[in-house]
């Protein structure tokens, strides 16, 4: 029981490693050349904390500027997503869970199904495995990706 938990910790620590190295091959690293035209200023602001995060100058700011937006558009899943993937680099896994739940309640669709991926991550990285399963059985419940379907229907079967 104790390597098939090693290993089921070791699968979900891989998938979770290769989703934020999609993040953040993902983030913008420098300012846009275009100007901000056309967008309102929370789509701005966003834009511009997200160049802050990926240049090496500002992390720190940009993260800043993000609690911000959240604080003032709780809405605003582009944000409150960026933070959940941070919380989640960053070792702080509860605050994970609970923007991760934010953003399940904010989303539908396919984004809702994506923002359940990433609270199974977080809740089971935060030692809730009853949380991890809700959200894998919810997927399991939305999805209607076969692959996704059976990778998740095998993580339900490792962590029972």
């Amino acid at each position: 029981m104790k390597s098939s938990f090693s290993k089921v910790h070791q699968g979900i620590i891989l998938l979770v490693a290769f989703l934020l190295m999609g993040f953040l091959m993902s983030a913008p690293r420098t300012l846009p050349d275009k100007s901000f035209e056309g967008m309102n200023p929370e789509q701005a602001a966003v834009v511009l904390a997200l160049n802050y995060m990926g240049g090496g100058n500002g992390p720190m700011k940009g993260i800043k500027m993000l609690d911000k937006i959240t604080e003032l558009h709780p809405e605003n899943t582009i944000a409150v997503g960026r933070l959940a993937e941070f919380s989640i680099q960053t070792g702080q896994y509860e605050k994970a869970v609970g923007r991760f739940e934010a953003l399940v309640a904010a989303t539908a669709g396919r984004e809702q199904v994506e923002a359940l991926m990433g609270l199974s991550d977080a809740a089971f990285l935060a030692g809730d495995t009853t949380k991890c399963l809700d959200a894998l059985q919810r997927v399991l419940a939305m999805s209607e990706d076969s692959l996704l379907l059976q990778s998740v229907q095998k993580k339900i079967n490792e962590l029972r």
